[in-house]
């Protein structure tokens, strides 16, 4: 019993060992990770930013067009003429339908949801101009990152 005693604290010992070498040499590796990220330049973040942004993107588009996803039926009150449209100040013809600027209408105020508004500010995107504004952060970005620097 002795011996048996012995031979599985030599056992411990050596697993305990190797744990902990294991455990030195992926510290050593994490240390060789975190040393080597915070020596990206400038312009490898800015292109990680812009990737996530992109990322996000369909998923940003998706929740825009949620609220039109619950319109049962839509109802128009108000038609001035059944051909083109009008301007707003009843001025020359924009070349749109009562109904197109009805969908038009509708698709705006989806998009200036408060919720959508905190999702595209947090992510750096102006949804009050729909896609002009998601997109313009994308291009500022792309033409930042294209500087030489």
């Amino acid at each position: 019993r002795v011996a048996q005693a012995k031979a599985e604290a030599e056992a411990d010992a050596v697993r305990t060992a190797a744990k902990q070498q294991a455990m030195q040499s992926q510290a050593v590796g994490q240390r060789a990770l975190i040393e080597a990220e915070n020596t990206i330049g400038e312009r490898v973040v800015a292109m990680r930013i812009e990737l996530a942004k992109i990322e996000a993107l369909p998923r940003v588009v998706a929740e825009m067009v949620k609220p039109a996803e619950r319109i049962d039926s839509i109802r128009i009150h108000h038609v001035s003429g059944l051909g083109r449209g009008t301007a707003p100040d009843g001025g020359a013809p924009t070349g749109r339908t009562p109904v197109n600027q009805a969908l038009d209408s509708i698709m705006e105020m989806a998009v200036q949801l408060p919720a959508l508004k905190k999702l595209g500010e947090d992510l750096g995107m102006s949804l009050d101009r729909g896609f002009e504004g998601v997109t313009e952060v994308l291009k500022s970005g792309a033409a930042a990152s294209a500087k030489p620097g």
